[in-house]
């Protein structure tokens, strides 16, 4: 029932009732998990100096080592990859809310279909990364070796925006307003942000389609964090140190930033207190520079909106830009921009943030909206996707993909430096040729599937191997041009000899992640390929 969905507000040890907990994990030596969340963080705090670094590691924003525009992230711990982290969480965060269901409803983990929500910006390799984590973690079983515990049921992956624009059409609903005929969602979350555009389909006006290609960036809140942070130590020598030494007052500091972020609308100055250690070390540090009468004047950090919009502006005027991208393309594609947008994510809860986007775009949109409990909103927007995998029609392809193939050799057309005899066929191919199956910007009806044939190209070949490509250009000609990069490789064994066998595949594209087929023409038996991605 959409209408009732659950949502945990009362995380262990965390600061103020929120719809989320901390992307976080506590490694005790062996590399075991000891706790996670909120605990993870105030346990560690508690541990001091030496103790806390010989007996624990902390682990935080991991998640984000899955994109391949992260810069700057915080390091993990030794013998501890990213993908590790990710299964290690779920695992915990699965338990907690399978206890969660069975208080509820008595149901166990295999009445459970899990929706694990990613950011648009993620390629598929990251996708299937996310896939292979939840099957290390016991959420789900392998579907194609048909090994380990979990759900039987198959795990759905949904893109943040889009569920933030699920969440956005039920809150819609309940005020009354209606989205409208096109909508733009910006999701701003802790590490990235991220945008889409639907407008209802003209065929079916309860399900929505895409109308400009998804984007996103390294630009969330936590990283104005941590520019607060920056700006603090450029403010006070060694404070980093300090607050490293002293993670309680740290947690509390930030804590008081949290506060201040939220509340800061571009207008008023705003003060905070610092921990009576950090305020002397400052005090101190300002006599040693003979400024005396600016120390009698300290009594917490007093920072001035020019200070304020300095931590804010750079992160700030990212998701601007962000958002006149999205309407660039909307005007290439031929489209009218949307009426509405919608701000949700942990960060739209930023004053300042709403004030700007809505200055920088009041000729734009007839109706900037934030919705109540908006960093709920891409949980609460995936459970209604999981009651609803089919509410989208059709979607923007992010890419151009492909498969890296062999032909004919053509004199006229072809490269010769790619001119190669093959035996068995008796005459000249063209290697590393780019065969597009899907374009860049192409809108894909949901469920698409593209069949393509395969066959050897020796007598006595038992497997035909293919590459899927992809590139962020739209008119490839050859494999190995620039920006083409190698997603994932695909065998399919091939029985019989000869060269006129054939391997008959299905790619599934339109989906939140896609799918191939493998087809035995002597059998017309079909089976999933298990895809090995490439880039992580």
């Amino acid at each position: 029932d959409a209408e009732n969905i659950f949502t945990c507000y009362d995380w262990e040890d965390a600061p103020a009732p929120y719809g989320k907990t901390k992307t976080l994990l506590a490694y005790d030596q062996s590399k075991e998990p000891e706790s996670w969340g909120w605990p993870a963080f105030s346990q560690h705090a508690r541990k001091q100096g030496a103790v806390r670094t010989e007996m624990s590691a902390l682990c935080q924003r991991f998640k984000l080592h899955l994109s391949q525009e992260a810069i700057d992230l915080p390091t993990l711990p030794d013998g501890v990859s990213a993908e590790k982290a990710i299964s290690d969480y779920l695992r915990l965060l699965g338990n907690f809310a399978v206890e969660k269901v069975k208080e509820k409803t008595g149901w166990g983990l295999q009445h459970i279909q899990w929706c694990l929500t990613v950011p648009a910006i993620w390629d598929d390799a990251a996708k299937a990364a996310m896939k292979r984590a939840a099957q290390a973690a016991g959420l789900v079983h392998d579907p194609l070796s048909g090994t380990g515990i979990g759900s039987s049921h198959d795990l759905l992956i949904v893109l943040e925006p889009e569920a933030a624009a699920l969440y956005c059409e039920k809150q819609s609903q309940k005020l009354g307003i209606g989205l409208g005929n096109s909508v733009m969602v910006v999701d701003c979350g802790g590490g990235t942000v991220d945008l889409v555009t639907h407008k209802q389909s003209e065929e079916d006006p309860t399900r929505l389609r895409e109308v400009a290609r998804g984007t996103g960036g390294m630009c969330g809140g936590t990283f104005v964090d941590d520019r607060f942070v920056k700006f603090l130590q450029n403010k006070i020598n060694k404070s980093d140190k300090f607050l490293e030494e002293n993670q309680q007052l740290f947690v509390k500091l930030m804590g008081k930033w949290e506060a201040a972020k939220r509340s800061f609308d571009g207008t008023s100055d705003i003060s905070i207190d610092l921990p009576s250690k950090l305020e002397r070390m400052w005090v101190d540090q300002l006599i040693e520079e003979g400024k005396a009468e600016e120390a009698e004047e300290v009594d917490g950090l007093e920072l001035s909106v020019k200070d304020l919009k300095f931590i804010f502006d750079p992160v700030v005027d990212q998701i601007c830009l962000l958002i006149q991208e999205q309407r660039e393309d909307l005007k290439t594609r031929g489209c009218s921009s949307p009426t509405s947008m919608y701000l949700v994510g942990g960060f739209s809860e930023s004053r300042y943030l709403q004030k700007r986007v809505r200055e920088t775009f009041a000729d734009c949109f007839e109706h900037v909206y934030t919705p109540p409990q908006p960093g709920s909103a891409i949980v609460q927007g995936a459970v209604v996707f999981g009651l609803n995998p089919s509410k989208f029609s059709s979607r923007i392809a992010r890419r151009t993909y492909g498969v890296d193939a062999t032909s004919t050799f053509d004199e006229l057309t072809h490269d010769p430096t790619k001119k190669k005899w093959y035996t068995d066929l008796n005459r000249f191919q063209c290697e590393s040729l780019f065969t597009k199956y899907i374009e860049k910007g192409q809108e894909i009806p949901c469920g698409s599937v593209i069949k393509h044939s395969f066959k050897p190209t020796s007598l006595k070949q038992k497997r035909v191997s293919f590459t899927i490509l992809s590139t962020p250009n739209k008119k490839p000609k050859y494999s190995d041009e620039a920006d083409v990069v190698e997603e994932a490789v695909l065998e399919v064994p091939i029985a019989g000899a000869g060269l006129d066998r054939e391997i008959e595949v299905e790619f599934q594209f339109g989906a939140t992640t896609f799918g191939v087929t493998g087809t035995d023409p002597l059998t017309g038996k079909k089976c999933d390929l298990n895809l090995q991605f490439n880039r992580l």
